[in-house]
């Protein structure tokens, strides 16, 4: 058996700005000097945090870094201005090099800044030998306005060829045997004996295509050519290097001409040209392309985190020692170059391997393996890095090693793959492995099950809240079904999404039936001996509702995982539920019912009134959920008024149902505030020291969020991390309950406590001109984009095609009231014996039959027996509508 050795060498892409020396064309003052500009400090409100750099209007200003020495660059990043000036950013130049000639402003160009309203804007450079950076506007007076400058070193490994986990195409092949995949076996035979050679049919301009799979920077390109025949048929084939598929990549950039010498192997250096695909294509007709193998060689930069250290890893058997166990490739600690101290090894045997489980679905884009240096490096050769939902080793392959003389460490640009498991496989009779450390660079695919609503076939679960499956817990939380076969679970994920993988995590192992459906299309069942957390490949299938099937007994279902890369915004608005969905609404949200009124149009103040006569009110929305239970009231109906009308802007909380008596109006406004200084200032956050001020919603700002929840470990946060109102607001009703109401003084002084010096958080109020007929406090809003131009008013929204729209309060239309569900007690007397169930069940049937006549029908009713009593008995029979 092989030994596979993988060992740690931590990487990491350092920001050498704060390092470097700033200085400037001009200042407007001292507080903005150039150095504020590479202080590390991600504020981007220059008149609270004093962070940006302001130059002087001026003709040609400009701003320089001296990083101190020579670096390679791999990107620049740009932190635009938010509380005014931002557009000061706009067009100007980034110019790198090594040259002070005209302050440096003549180096070469890496970039002009985009005209947009990005805070952040990340620029790719890739430039060697680099010491200044400038930023630079030539022509007219103007300034130059900069909150933060980020220069990010390139850690460059060359010499991989990732043509070994590319996937290869082509116009024609000869036969099976002669396909394209061969020309990137890694097999050096340029026979076509050893079945080792591509072959086309005979065809007028005949290629053969590399998918890497990204984006690569491409060093340099080896073609291996037939050497037993039709050695100068490749003569003249043209290798293009690019990103389109246009004309099947054969109209990319050029990169060389193959001319045929006595080398089998021609070797052609394309300059760092940067390009998914590689094509060889033969411009000639009646012709036919051989090729034996393919290289392309490439940088490989190793960016982001490390995830391997999250995993759990196995060896295909027992390790050769205890020192060598499978752990020990993802210790993080360097390997030896002389001996396997470090590194986790497994005795001679047939086709070794090591497996890393991730246990979560990761974006993987670079693996790095570290072999064991001196002692046994060459064990490596030939083993191949495999990536993918499957715990076995039909994955994807991203890479085969090629042990090189003097080289220790193999890194590996696996371009974009998506996967749970990652093995490092030695084929062959016989192999040692030993692997001294593997780093999988990549990022965790979100699970948009936790976006979603769940919900559960009732009559089959008991004691359990639907919830609990979304609630990211894996093993103390489960749902637990009856003694039934057949229960179902389904997760509402609100808007179609492209399905990568779902997983379902059970509370121990287990073996049962089920099948997993994103619509109606069922996932393929991923093999896997760990039954307790078990992969499920849907391949991409876009859907919105993510129903789990048990058909034998359920086990208690703990999580379901849906992992999602490409969310389909076409359809940003709720749809009605699947039909099996019988109650989906939440104890609160069931506490109102909706009355819709078709036959008598009304304007919306008529209707205002009528719903305050017969019912309660016209319909407040408060969350999805009410929305569904709308739409499935409505059936075919879609144009209906709502209680949301235009009024008079005012400040308001974005939660409502959380206040005393005058506490929704408390305020603590500094000095001047609000000041409205712009018409976009329209969320509130406070100071340290208390104050409140109105800012720009589209500012970054640290955010306060109230955790209500029962059991919750505290109910007020602070996140520290910096975003708009809207994104905050959104981070807050995810993770906790709604961004913070501050209700009182005491409340307030509590909260500013909270708040570091010098910073400003939001808080959960917000200026708008939107509101109620019953004067609630729901913020919650299903407005289309895409309003009509409408007069001064009044304004009032409507349901149409399941979107709010607005139109003048003026129109005729039907519409929606709301009224409180009511509970009531009725007491019938009767001579016979009502503890019949049969007599129980006429009753029944009659009451049900009465409230549906009267146009109700969300209802239920329930029988409770009194307790000892004569004949004739007189139950009570408990009635909630």
């Amino acid at each position: 058996m092989a030994n596979i050795h993988l060992c740690h060498c931590p990487y990491s892409a350092a920001n050498l700005a704060p390092d470097g020396v700033a200085v400037a064309s001009t200042t407007f003052d001292p507080s903005a000097p150039p150095s504020n500009a590479n202080d590390g400090s991600d504020e981007t409100h220059q008149q609270i945090n004093r962070s940006c750099f302001v130059s002087q209007a001026e003709i040609d200003p400009w701003w320089r870094l001296d990083l101190g020495g020579l670096f390679d660059i791999s990107t620049i990043e740009l932190l635009r201005r938010t509380d005014s000036g931002g557009e000061d950013l706009n067009l100007l130049e980034i110019r790198i090099g090594i040259s002070l000639e005209n302050n440096g402003n003549n180096n070469p160009r890496c970039a002009v800044v985009p005209v947009s309203i990005s805070v952040k804007m990340t620029f790719h450079c890739n430039q060697k030998q680099v010491r200044y950076v400038n930023i630079f506007r030539p022509g007219s007076a103007s300034m130059i306005q900069l909150c933060e400058v980020k220069v990010f070193a390139a850690t460059p490994i060359t010499g991989v060829n990732v043509a070994l986990g590319g996937v290869a195409a082509a116009s024609s092949q000869y036969d099976f045997n002669h396909r394209p995949s061969v020309a990137i076996d890694g097999k050096p035979y340029s026979d076509d004996t050893y079945g080792s050679c591509y072959s086309s049919l005979t065809e007028s301009n005949p290629w053969w295509r590399l998918d890497m799979r990204g984006p690569h920077d491409i060093l340099s390109i080896e073609v291996l050519r037939r050497t037993e025949c039709c050695s100068h048929v490749v003569n003249g084939a043209e290798i293009r290097i690019g990103n389109s598929l246009e004309n099947n990549g054969n109209n990319n950039p050029r990169c060389a001409v193959l001319t045929v010498t006595s080398n089998a192997i021609m070797t052609f250096n394309c300059n760092h040209m940067q390009g998914r695909y590689v094509n060889i294509i033969l411009p000639r007709v009646n012709t036919d392309l051989h090729l034996c193998e393919v290289k392309v060689y490439t940088t490989t930069q190793l960016t982001g985190a490390n995830v391997a250290p999250r995993g759990i890893p196995t060896l295909s058997s027992a390790p050769a020692s205890v020192e060598n166990s499978e752990h020990m490739a993802i210790d993080e600690l360097p390997g030896p170059t002389d001996n396997l101290e470090t590194c986790a090894s497994v005795a001679l045997q047939d086709n070794p391997w090591w497996q890393l489980d991730l246990r979560s679905i990761y974006r993987i884009t670079a693996v790095s393996i570290l072999s064991s240096g001196d002692c046994c490096s060459e064990q490596l050769n030939g083993a191949e890095v495999r990536i993918g939902l499957s715990k076995d080793l039909t994955n994807q392959r991203c890479a085969i090693i090629s042990v090189s003389e003097g080289e220790q460490k193999y890194n590996y640009q696996c371009g974009i793959m998506d996967g749970r498991f990652v093995h490092v496989y030695l084929p062959g009779l016989q192999k040692t492995l030993t692997v001294c450390e593997v780093e999988v660079y990549g990022t965790l695919l979100e699970n948009v099950a936790l976006r979603g609503l769940a919900f559960h076939s009732s009559s089959s679960l008991e004691n359990s809240v639907a919830s609990e499956v979304i609630d990211g817990n894996r093993s103390s939380t489960c749902i637990v079904a009856n003694e039934q076969p057949g229960p179902w679970v389904t997760v509402d994920l609100l808007v179609p999404y492209s399905v990568t993988a779902v997983q379902l995590a059970y509370s121990a192992d287990c073996c049962y039936s089920y099948d997993v459906r994103v619509d109606d299309t069922s996932c393929e069942v991923i093999s896997s001996s760990s039954y307790s957390l078990v992969t499920l490949d849907c391949g991409g299938i876009v859907g919105r509702y993510v129903t789990v099937i048990h058909h034998d007994v359920a086990p208690p279902l703990c999580e379901v995982e849906v992992y999602s890369t490409l969310e389909n915004l076409q359809n940003s608005f709720p749809q009605l539920p699947p039909p099996h969905v019988k109650d989906y609404c939440s104890d609160v949200s069931c506490s109102r019912d909706y009355m819709f009124i078709p036959n008598e149009p009304k304007t919306w103040f008529e209707a205002q009134s009528y719903c305050r006569e017969k019912h309660a009110d016209l319909a407040t929305i408060n969350d999805v959920q009410d929305m569904y239970r709308v739409m499935e009231k409505m059936g075919n109906y879609s144009d209906f008024w709502i209680g949301l009308y235009e009024d008079v802007a005012t400040w308001r909380w974005s939660l409502s149902g959380y206040y005393g008596e005058s506490e929704a109006e408390f305020r603590n406004w500094g000095a001047g505030e609000p000041n409205l200084e712009s018409a976009t200032q329209d969320c509130a956050g406070i100071q340290h020291t208390g104050e409140w001020r109105d800012l720009q919603c589209d500012l970054l700002n640290f955010f306060l969020c109230l955790d209500g929840r029962t059991g919750a470990l505290k109910s007020k946060i602070l996140v520290e991390t910096a975003m708009n109102w809207s994104d905050a607001h959104s981070y807050c009703r995810k993770h906790h309950t709604d961004l913070l109401s501050v209700r009182n003084q005491a409340e307030n002084q509590e909260v500013q406590s909270m708040v570091p010096e010098g910073k400003l958080a939001w808080i959960g109020l917000f200026q708008d001109s939107w509101k109620w007929s019953d004067g609630s406090y729901s913020s919650f809003r299903y407005l289309s984009q895409e309003q009509p131009l409408l007069g001064e008013g009044p304004n009032c929204a409507h349901v149409y095609d399941r979107k709010w729209n607005v139109r003048s309060c003026d129109t005729k239309s039907m519409f929606l009231c709301y009224t409180f569900k009511k509970k009531t007690i009725v007491r019938i007397s009767a001579d016979f014996d009502m503890s019949d169930p049969a007599v129980q069940q006429q009753i029944v049937s009659q009451l049900e039959a009465k409230m549906r006549n009267m146009g109700i029908t969300d209802f239920k009713i329930n029988w409770k027996m009194s307790g000892q009593q004569k004949q004739p008995k007189q139950p009570p029979i408990e009635l909630t509508c």
